[in-house]
C-alpha cells in the first residue's frame, strides 16, 4: 500500500460527476470547455496529486492531431474537429472511457486521486472542489459527488462494524477460553475487563490526536487484547495454583509477581519494540498503528500490576470462588502483603 500510494501519487481515488442535461451533452464544444477550467483549477490545488477528466482527453488527442506543437495541449477550436474526435473514441471503444463519462454521453467525470489523508479532509477536498465547480457552472450543468461521498461513507461504516464485530469475538472467544482454563467466569471477566481498558485508552488517545480510523489501524484493538491478555494469564495462573495450595492472597501474588514479573516485562518489551518498527514508516495507517499499539501494550502491562494485583490481593476465596482448603483450615501466610513479600 505505501508503494502504492508513493509511486502512483495516492491511493484514494474518487469521481465528481458533471450531468450536461440531456444525452451527448457532454461533447458540447462550451460544455467541455468550462469542464476543462475547473479541471485545471482543482489540479492547481494542494491536495490532488492527479486529476482526470473526458475534457483532458480530448485536450491530448487534438496535441496529437497538431503534431504535438508548443501549446497545443488544448480543446480544438472547432465543434466539427471535435465531433471527429468523439467518433474516433466511439469507435475505439476504449474500456477506460467508462470512467470519464457515461454511455449515453450525458456526464462525465472529474477523476481525482490523492494520498492518504485522514477522512476528515477527504471529505472537506471534495465538498471545496464541488463548491469551486458549482461556481462557473453554465445553467443546465448539475455537479454532484453523492457517489463519491457516498462510498467513502460506506467504507467508514464497515470498518466501525468490522472493528465492533472482531473486539467483541475476541473478548467473547478470550474471556471463555480463561472461564474454561480457570474454571471461574468472574475471574475470567476480571481480567479481560482489565485489559480492555488499555484498549479504550488508545482509542481515545487516537480521536483525541486525531489519528483517522482505517482498514489498517481498525485492527489494533484485537490485536493488541489477544496479545496484552497473555501476561494477564501467566501471572493469574501463578496466583491461582498458589491460592489452591493454601497460600493467602497476598503471599500469592508475591509469589506470582516473582516467577512471572521479569518474564512479563521482558515479553511486553520486545512486542513494544516490534510495533514500533511499522510506528518508524512513513505510510500514515503503518505509522499509527504500531504507535496505537506500542502505547496501549504498555498500558495493560501497567494494569497487570496495579488494578489487576489490587483485585487479587482483595479476594478471599479460592479463584473458583470456593474454599478448598481442606476442613477448612486457614490459608497460610508468609507475609502481610504483596510489596512486602516481594522485599
Amino acid at each position: 500500500i505505501e508503494a502504492l500510494d508513493r509511486v502512483y501519487g495516492g491511493i484514494n481515488v474518487v469521481q465528481i460527476e458533471f450531468d450536461a442535461g440531456r444525452a451527448g451533452g457532454i461533447n458540447d464544444l462550451g460544455f467541455l470547455r468550462y469542464l476543462e477550467t475547473v479541471h485545471r483549477q482543482v489540479a492547481a490545488l494542494p491536495e490532488p496529486s492527479g486529476v482526470y477528466s473526458y475534457a483532458s482527453l480530448l485536450a491530448m488527442m487534438n496535441q496529437i492531431w497538431e503534431g504535438e506543437a508548443p501549446g497545443s495541449l488544448h480543446l480544438p477550436e472547432s465543434q466539427m474537429l471535435l465531433g471527429v474526435f468523439v467518433l474516433a473514441l466511439k469507435s475505439a471503444n476504449y474500456p477506460f472511457l467508462s470512467a470519464l463519462a457515461d454511455d449515453s454521453q450525458r456526464t462525465a467525470y472529474l477523476v481525482v486521486r490523492t494520498s492518504d489523508m485522514p477522512a476528515r479532509d477527504y471529505l472537506a477536498m471534495i465538498e471545496r472542489i464541488v463548491a469551486l465547480a458549482r461556481e462557473g457552472a453554465p445553467g443546465a450543468v448539475k455537479v454532484s459527488a453523492a457517489a463519491g461521498l457516498h462510498s467513502i461513507l460506506e467504507a467508514d461504516q464497515r470498518i466501525l462494524r468490522s472493528q465492533t464485530r472482531s473486539l467483541w469475538l475476541t473478548l467473547g472467544c478470550v474471556c471463555l477460553a480463561l472461564a474454561l482454563l480457570w474454571r471461574s467466569l468472574r475471574l475470567a471477566a476480571w481480567v479481560v475487563g482489565v485489559n480492555l481498558l488499555p484498549v479504550l485508552l488508545a482509542g481515545s488517545t487516537a480521536a483525541l490526536l486525531g489519528i483517522p480510523l482505517n482498514s489498517v489501524t481498525v485492527m489494533v484493538a484485537a490485536t493488541v487484547l489477544g496479545l496484552a491478555v497473555d501476561d494477564s494469564i501467566h501471572l493469574v495462573t501463578r496466583w491461582r495454583s498458589a491460592r489452591l495450595a493454601g497460600r493467602a492472597p497476598n503471599p500469592a501474588l508475591a509469589e506470582a509477581f516473582r516467577s512471572k514479573a521479569r518474564p512479563v516485562v521482558w515479553t511486553t518489551v520486545i512486542l513494544v519494540a516490534v510495533f514500533l518498527l511499522p510506528g518508524a514508516s512513513s505510510f500514515p495507517p503503518a505509522r499509527h498503528f504500531g504507535g496505537l499499539g506500542a502505547f496501549a501494550l504498555v498500558a495493560a502491562l501497567a494494569g497487570v500490576f496495579l488494578p489487576l494485583g489490587s483485585r487479587l490481593t482483595a479476594s478471599e476465596t479460592t479463584p473458583s470462588g470456593r474454599d478448598l482448603r481442606p476442613n477448612g483450615t486457614p490459608p497460610v501466610d508468609t507475609g502481610g502483603s504483596a510489596v512486602s513479600s516481594l522485599e
